[in-house]
């Protein structure tokens, strides 16, 4: 059964600096992320409109390691990036219409 990787953060882990990718990861994936030069990473962020979710948008699109950033909005962030992939989605109450499938890491900055 392959890992999931779900990481809550709040302000104040943004107001830490300097910020990473790394910084979010947890020690195992991050131990695994260092030792086997993980690439083609595909990272789901909810919540990259706001302060913590935008700033978390701003690290995945710089990160080498990222290849696809899918997020999760509520209206279109009007960012084009060839990594990013955007899903308008009115109802943050009922996500069954969407397949989570397929993500190595999500951020949940809502």
């Amino acid at each position: 059964m392959k890992r999931r990787n779900f990481v809550a953060i709040t302000a104040a882990t943004v107001v830490a600096a300097p910020l990473t990718v790394s910084t979010f990861l947890s020690p195992n994936l991050e131990e695994n992320f260092a030792t086997k030069k993980r690439k083609n990473m595909k990272v789901l962020i909810m919540g990259a409109s706001g302060m913590v979710g935008s700033e978390v948008l701003k690290l995945c699109l710089e990160a080498e390691e990222i290849e696809e950033i899918t997020i999760i909005v509520r209206r279109d962030l009007k960012i084009s990036h060839p990594k990013l992939k955007q899903i308008i989605h009115q109802n943050f109450n009922d996500f069954s219409t969407l397949n989570f499938g397929g993500f190595d890491i999500c951020f949940y900055c809502i």
